[in-house]
């Protein structure tokens, strides 16, 4: 019953600043001094001029690829292939509790499922094959997932 009576006391104090707010009268115009310091905005009337037809434009160029690059990179992906002999170093990541990745020479980031412990070590210069795992989730959230599938020291 309490609870009732303070509900509607609520919606009564609501209610009431409502009607005092419908209530108020307009606002004053703007005396003339200030009306020509605050012009009324204009509508402003934009013709339409029909564009010249364009000349077709020539197809694009396929992107250049440089030797390194793998074009078929994202098949491999999808297909689970292993990859090309890869070069890079072992980088030790303090997050989400520490742990070992792989940053490759183009600046790729790996996250290596099965790396060796001999091969913890930060800054190890290495050369390895990986074949890519988009199947598998962690909680590491940085690089691409892969499985080692041949490493060694540089």
């Amino acid at each position: 019953m309490k609870t009732v009576l303070r509900l509607n006391l609520v919606l009564a104090i609501a209610l009431g600043i409502i009607m005092q707010i419908a209530c108020e009268p307009a606002p004053e115009p703007l005396p003339e001094e200030q009306a020509e310091i605050y012009p009324e905005p204009q509508q402003r009337h934009i013709e339409r001029r029909d564009e010249p037809s364009r000349p077709e434009q020539p197809h694009p160029t396929p992107p250049v690829v440089a030797p390194d690059d793998d074009p078929n990179e994202t098949e491999k992906e999808n297909n689970n292939e292993v990859s090309r002999m890869l070069s890079g170093h072992i980088a030790h990541q303090p997050i989400e509790g520490g742990f070992y990745g792989i940053i490759d020479q183009s600046g790729n980031r790996y996250n290596p499922l099965n790396l060796p412990e001999e091969f913890k070590q930060d800054g190890l210069a290495v050369r390895f094959r990986v074949k890519h795992r988009p199947d598998v989730v962690t909680f590491r959230m940085w690089g691409k997932n892969v499985e080692i599938v041949e490493i060694e020291k540089k």
